[in-house]
């Protein structure tokens, strides 16, 4: 254990590091922190000419060896690295234009920096090197992710491969037997393999064999999966049949919607000339959207202008919580700029615990409560020497000399004519050393004179901006520099100390007092003539900050300030020229499905006479419509594929780019397919409303009389199975008759005769309590089945009266328990006629006064 270990991966402690290594071995270095990955590399590459060559041989550890200019050898081996990367990706033709920029303008400065360091001009070279770095550790992530994104792509495309060559089985093979149906299908998908294969270079970037592995991997654990699945469900149903009858819903959603499915595919076949023609329409779709859109990504500056007027033309660097800065940003601001501006770095000391900093002169006494740190150069930047009323201001070098407000001069009784002498005979002490006062600042003066984030130069008050919203903002920036969100630019305004209560004292002593004070901002005044917003900009494409920013815009008399940072942006182009394409696409689409409904009009009946709810008529023609969109967008992603690989071999695309392989195209192919599927919704609900003309296609219930809901249910049973009925429902309110939990609660059904002029009749009486229980909503409930008089055919009714609950909870939880009672009227026609005859002869005995123990 010792000061090399640091307590997080952070370089904002201390920045540098200590790498441990055998004598004689060979060490490849990766520097970075948190999660942006890689910062710098040091690799010793030997050229670009090759991904081997690139990543480099190692630097070897000898004993007794210096490893000097490791910014250059970093910058050099990274510009080398993502030189071969680059390469191979131009290869096939896919370039970021962002990535590109920065690349070529790192190049540039490596250049300048080895020109600098072949003439000795150290101070030329550290900047270019620094400047090279920044550049380039900015293009790294970019190299990275656009090889990601290429395998990104892929794995979406052979995602859909898969139903694609289901669904090519389904139209070209038709296999009846489940073992030609998986080697139709295993035969397809191993085609489009074999020709992605060939012409993605997603199979050069990676290993192809471990792709295909992957996806067979995927289809096996699926079918296993639903073989298992299943399986389980068919045991499980024979144990229920087997104890009771069952009083769910049988008929799976998902398998009723897939029988619909497989029927829209049957009925694409039937007619094989318009589903061609259809299918070769949306292929050329596909190929024309990914042919002429493409995503540009470049360097954006983000700049928001603020309400306040800049003290200078300039740029001020801080944290936008007023964390520590490195000691890193005040080096690239000197290498950046210090030919051209005035720099003035600031740090502070800032007693958290709010305990004062005791001054004492003489016998006088007085507290201050913050000191602030300053240079000469300070002068040259913010002018803060015109607040001075005596005395003068810091000068270059020295120590142990501080500057006082003049209420803390009042408070010492400290004459301004001794100050102003300048002999050196005014002494105070502070942190337990004499400093001589050199001159006396207004307070008023200094508070006036705010910096460009409209904030005075003293400290920050954390305790009155607030703890909790200084922690927030720091995560947050923290949250930034880790990349895990994009940079906001709201600036939080922080309280200061008074200037009457902070002692200035010049800006290296402070750092040296105690443990060392940090930097806390850096203020940038540009020379006359210099382009600030080219030298801002060059400054943000280097480092990913946020910072203020003085720009003095021609005709203007006073300094604009702006909010300035910099983020990738994306863009989508060339949407535009394709509005035509796209629409006719789609209304051919949708011309298609609307022939097909009218075509199939007499089905449409048939469907819903057999069965069909409304919903799987509407499936059926989405299910040709997501046939369409797979197949369309695979056969029109591989023409391109197939297109660009010829066009590359050929040679007829130099200086073209036709990039079918990133997340473009993955977005390209989503739109086609939206474009076919929403096509497809205007016909699909036609189609259900043809299955049921009547405008009403929900059950309503009629309006209650106050606190009686008398009605007829929509159903008619038979006289044969009129008692079993009746008894099937008892068996299922009783099993809600034990436990409060579910939809509701009863105290037992009662199983009764009723006479009618027509004939007997059967009751089912009870209480029941609705949920939610805590609304307190009970009713007694009879349900009644009596004859209607002729064909022995019997009509049901509910009668039911409110006991307590307020008549609006009343309402809407009854709804709920009607569609109960509805789907148990519909499970009753799924019972097989031995359970049928079953529950008569339970309702025959329990009619006799016997104790009969109702089935559930």
């Amino acid at each position: 254990y010792g000061y090399t270990i640091g307590e997080g991966p952070s370089a904002k402690d201390e920045p540098v590091g200590v790498l441990f290594a055998r004598p004689g071995t060979k060490v490849k270095m990766g520097l970075g922190a948190g999660l942006l990955g890689f910062r710098s590399l040091l690799l010793n590459s030997v050229s670009a000419e090759s991904k081997a060559e690139a990543l480099g041989a190692g630097y070897s550890i000898e004993p007794q060896t210096s490893f000097a200019q490791t910014s250059y050898l970093a910058a050099r081996d990274m510009w080398t690295l993502d030189e071969a990367r680059m390469q191979e990706l131009k290869s096939f033709s896919i370039e970021n234009q962002r990535l590109t920029n920065l690349h070529n303008r790192a190049r540039e400065e490596l250049d300048l920096a080895e020109e600098a360091m072949a003439s000795r001009t150290w101070s030329e070279f550290v900047r270019r090197t620094r400047s090279a770095i920044g550049l380039e550790s900015r293009a790294y992530p970019d190299v990275k992710s656009t090889q990601n994104d290429v395998i990104q792509g892929i794995i979406f495309f052979m995602a859909l491969v898969l139903p694609c060559a289901y669904f090519a089985e389904r139209l070209l093979i038709t296999a009846a037997t489940i073992k030609n149906q998986i080697l139709g299908f295993a035969a397809i998908f191993l085609v489009i393999w074999i020709i992605l294969s060939g012409v993605h270079p997603a199979f050069e970037l990676s290993n192809p064999f471990v792709i295909l592995l992957a996806f067979v991997i995927l289809v096996l654990a699926a079918l296993v999966m639903s073989i298992i699945s299943g399986r389980f469900n068919e045991q499980m149903k024979k144990l229920r049949t087997e104890v009771a009858v069952i009083h769910d819903t049988d008929v799976s959603r998902v398998g009723a919607s897939m029988t619909a499915f497989l029927l829209g595919i049957s009925n694409m076949k039937r007619r094989k000339t318009r589903t061609a023609l259809t299918f070769l329409t949306l292929l050329l779709l596909t190929f024309t959207v990914l042919s002429f859109t493409s995503i540009q990504t470049a360097l954006r500056f983000n700049q928001i202008e603020r309400d306040n007027e800049g003290l200078y033309e300039g740029l001020l660097i801080r944290s936008k919580a007023w964390t520590p800065l490195e000691e890193s940003v005040l080096e690239y601001a000197n290498s950046n700029f210090r030919d051209i501006a005035s720099i003035a770095p600031r740090s502070w000391y800032d007693n958290k615990k709010k305990a004062h900093i005791k001054l004492k002169y003489g016998n006088n006494a007085h507290n201050a409560l913050g000191v602030l740190g300053l240079t000469p150069g300070e002068v040259d930047v913010t002018g803060l020497d015109r607040a001075l009323i005596a005395g003068r201001w810091f000068l270059p070098g020295e120590e142990r000399v501080c500057i006082l407000p003049n209420a803390m001069v009042a408070a010492l009784d400290i004459a301004a004519e001794e100050v102003d002498r300048q002999d050196g005979s005014v002494k105070i002490r502070v942190f337990g050393q004499a400093f001589t006062v050199i001159g006396i600042i207004n307070s008023k003066r200094m508070k006036e004179l705010k910096d460009l984030d409209d904030e005075t130069m003293t400290p920050a008050d954390f305790a009155v901006t607030g703890g909790a919203a200084v922690q927030e903002i720091a995560e947050e920036e923290q949250r930034e520099k880790q990349g895990l969100e994009d940079a906001q630019v709201v600036i939080k305004p922080f309280v200061h100390l008074e200037p009457a209560n902070t002692l200035l004292v010049p800006y290296h002593t402070l750092r040296n007092i105690g443990s060392g004070n940090p930097l806390q901002s850096v203020a940038v005044r540009f020379q006359e003539g210099v382009d600030e917003r080219a030298e801002i900009e060059q400054f943000l494409s280097r480092l990913a900050v946020t910072l203020f920013a003085g720009i003095r815009e021609t005709g203007d008399d006073f300094v604009k300030v702006s909010i300035y940072s910099s983020l990738g942006m994306t863009s989508l182009s060339g949407m535009a020229n394709l509005f035509v394409p796209i629409l006719i696409a789609a209304l051919i689409v949708l011309n298609t499905m609307m022939g097909s409904v009218y075509e199939r009009f007499r089905e449409i009946g048939i469907y819903s006479s057999v069965g069909l709810a409304p919903g799987h008529i509407a499936w059926l023609f989405m299910a040709e419509s997501c046939v369409y969109a797979v197949l369309g967008v695979v056969a029109g992603y591989l023409t391109g594929q197939i297109t660009a690989t010829v066009l590359i071999e050929l040679g007829l695309v130099t200086g073209f780019t036709l990039n079918y392989s990133s997340l473009s195209a993955v977005l390209s192919c989503i739109l086609v397919m939206a474009v076919v599927m929403l096509s497809t919704v205007y016909p699909s609900r036609k189609a259900s409303q043809l299955a049921v003309p009547d405008v009403t296609r929900r059950w309503r219930l009629p309006v209650p009389d106050g606190d009686r809901w008398h009605f007829e249910f929509p159903f008619t049973v038979s006289g044969h199975d009129v008692l079993g009925l009746c008894v099937f429902l008892i068996g299922y309110f009783d099993s809600y008759s034990e436990e409060s939990i579910g939809t509701f609660y009863t105290d037992g059904a009662k199983l009764g005769r009723q006479d009618t002029a027509e004939g007997d009749g059967y009751t089912i009486d009870m209480n029941i309590w609705l949920a939610p229980f805590d609304l307190g909503v009970s009713q007694h409930v009879v349900i009644r089945a009596l004859p209607v008089g002729e064909h022995n055919i019997f009509q049901v009714q509910l009668d039911i009266t409110r006991l307590s609950g307020e008549d609006a909870s009343w309402r809407r939880v009854n709804q709920r328990f009607m569609n109960v009672i509805r789907k148990q009227f519909l499970i009753w026609r799924t019972v097989d006629s031995d359970a049928k005859s079953s529950y008569r002869d339970q309702g025959s005995a329990i009619l006799a006064g016997e104790q009969v123990a109702v089935e559930a």
